[in-house]
């Protein structure tokens, strides 16, 4: 409707929009749409995934887009990232 917010939120917390019957991420069309491309990666730098702001997009990386988590990995043992123990010198 007309004032309102486009699309509809799944279940893992992403935006979707559906156009002439294909669905959509809404950060996907926003990049798209300033950008006029698509990266392999786009990242929300705040970890809010329904935030689609053209400020709260960047390109990214794989491991870029990994760093926005929830939350440590269950192996990780000191809860910082990249930081991880080296057994030979036993030092982090």
């Amino acid at each position: 409707k007309k004032g309102k917010a486009a699309g509809w939120l799944y279940k893992d917390g992403y935006t979707g929009i559906s156009i002439d019957f294909q669905d959509y991420r809404a950060h996907h069309l926003a990049w798209l749409y300033v950008y006029g491309y698509l990266p392999d990666f786009i990242d929300h730098i705040n970890g809010r995934r329904s935030d689609n702001r053209i400020e709260n997009l960047r390109e990214a990386t794989p491991e870029l887009n990994q760093q926005n988590r929830k939350g440590a990995q269950a192996n990780n043992r000191c809860g910082l990232l990249g930081v991880c123990w080296h057994k030979e010198n036993k030092r982090w």
